[in-house]
């Protein structure tokens, strides 16, 4: 705040260096622009107290002055409107499972899912039309007529959208869960690793097996995908494809993933931490839903 004592017309100076972040946009002088306006007699105020009319640069002897800075352009705006569309035509989907998974769970009411099946309705948006979901459903028919997949008699897919878009899928197994299964798919995918390379070796997932078994006490060995990426990253020192594979875990961050069952916690807190946007069938893998 300035005052100005002898009769002065005052110019705002135009070459004023200015440089700040806000986020991640550079805001610089040239977004910026600096006025002179009669002080307002308030305690507290800002530029929206200051009338367009009050701008100048010229004031009576005694006058209290102050400058004025604003941000008048607008740095970063979205442009492509169909972007922005399919990009909440999935996030409604997403939503809309979420509901669905929460009233499974008791932590929602049936209302919520219904009034977002309501909206895809009126914007004529089924869930397939989230590209994950067929292939997920597919899959989990195919584990149900496929040799070695399923779990006492519990068939699980699930489905990722890779980021040049081709879709990967897992089915469920006695050693690995159906998460565990994609993601070891996907960055096999990534890494152009065979389909058949085996990253665990079958007496690293038989020692963690016994170890789930006689030592946890746990009624069910197959790991989940926490349990999986932790066996992984311990063979990588013995094992190159293992930690080539490894290495294009974070590729996957962002990607798109359903599966046919709810997740347990070890798959749910693994997806969470990778970065995985996933969602899922409102459906339990068994009737105990408590958790061991």
């Amino acid at each position: 705040e300035a005052v100005v004592h002898p009769p002065i017309v005052c110019k705002t100076p135009e070459n004023h260096d200015f440089t700040s972040n806000f986020g991640n946009v550079e805001v610089t002088k040239d977004h910026i622009t600096l006025a002179m306006c009669k002080t307002p007699n308030l305690v507290y105020w800002n530029h929206y107290s200051v009338k367009e009319k009050d701008y100048t640069t010229t004031f009576p002897v005694g006058t209290k002055a102050s400058f004025v800075s604003r941000i008048q352009d607008v740095v970063y705006a979205i442009t492509d409107d169909e972007v922005c569309r399919a990009a909440a035509i999935q996030e409604i989907i997403r939503r809309y499972f979420r509901s669905l998974c929460d009233y499974a769970n008791g932590s929602a009411d049936q209302s919520v899912a219904d009034r977002i099946k309501l909206l895809m309705d009126d914007l004529n948006i089924t869930e397939t039309d989230r590209p994950v979901v067929a292939p997920c459903r597919a899959a989990a028919i195919a584990a149900t007529k496929q040799p070695g997949k399923g779990n006492l008699n519990v068939y699980c897919a699930a489905a990722l959208q890779l980021p040049d878009g081709q879709i990967v899928t897992g089915k469920n197994s006695p050693l690995l869960h159906a998460a565990s299964c994609c993601i070891l798919n996907a960055i096999k995918v990534l890494a152009h690793l065979p389909d058949d390379l085996l990253l665990l070796s079958p007496e690293l997932i038989d020692a963690l097996g016994d170890l789930k078994k006689n030592i946890f006490h746990n009624n069910q060995i197959s790991l989940d995908l926490g349990e999986t990426l932790t066996a992984l990253s311990v063979s990588c020192p013995h094992n190159p494809a293992a930690k080539l594979a490894l290495s294009k875990l974070t590729l996957l961050k962002g990607c798109e993933m359903h599966l046919s069952h709810i997740p347990g916690a070890g798959d749910a807190n693994a997806l969470r931490k990778i970065g995985i946007n996933c969602t899922s069938e409102p459906r339990f893998t068994g009737r105990n839903l408590f958790v061991e």
